[in-house]
């Protein structure tokens, strides 16, 4: 498993850097913009850090690695969970960059649990139909539900208060709602992905 993670993070270093540059950039945005932010805004860190693990996946199939990955002594189930802990490593990382801004910014830690739900409900909805479906018709439906979400937010027709109604403590049932949908989403990518063909 440790392998499967480093070879992604090697992925991650190489081919995603712009990733990483975006998310760390908005991360900072967001945390510091006060109370008070749009949805998009606020959001636009966990849709990039959810774009990650799809993206990882597009490249193993592109170069055909999940298929060569079959000669190899691993499942898989290993597979799909590696993909799992990366996508878990990448929202705990942002989460984690977003408390270390707001707490620099002396902005307190409200709101930063949805931020963390965020990551990882967008990895639960997407990655099961990406490990089924394959890259190209999984990526498509990201950008179908990502496109609404940024519709809907740039419109005005979507706002979020990251103030007194979320505080940080308070949104941990949230958070482990979310690791529940997320166990729930593997165990569901573990099942299709034991089906397809590849």
């Amino acid at each position: 498993m440790k392998g499967l993670l480093l070879k992604d993070w090697y992925l991650i270093l190489r081919y995603q850097r712009a990733f990483l540059i975006v998310v760390v950039a908005f991360s900072i945005g967001s945390a510091t913009a006060g109370k008070a932010v749009s949805a998009f805004f606020a959001f636009y860190p966990c849709l990039m850090t959810g774009l990650m693990v799809p993206s990882l996946i597009a490249y193993d199939e592109k170069e055909k690695w999940n298929v060569y990955a079959q000669t190899l002594p691993l499942t898989r189930t290993q597979y799909v969970t590696g993909k799992y802990l990366m996508g878990l490593c990448i929202a705990a990382a942002m989460t984690v960059l977003c408390a270390l801004i707001m707490l620099v910014d002396r902005a307190g830690l409200s709101g930063l649990s949805i931020r963390f739900v965020a990551c990882l409900v967008m990895q639960a909805l997407l990655l099961p139909f990406q490990l089924w479906l394959g890259a190209e018709k999984g990526r498509l439906l990201y950008g179908v539900v990502a496109g609404v979400f940024a519709v809907l937010a740039v419109g005005g027709w979507m706002s979020v208060d990251l103030g007194g109604d979320m505080p940080a403590v308070g949104g941990i049932p949230l958070a482990l709602a979310a690791i529940v949908l997320y166990i729930a989403s593997w165990r569901l990518s573990v099942a299709l992905y034991q089906k397809r063909e590849l």
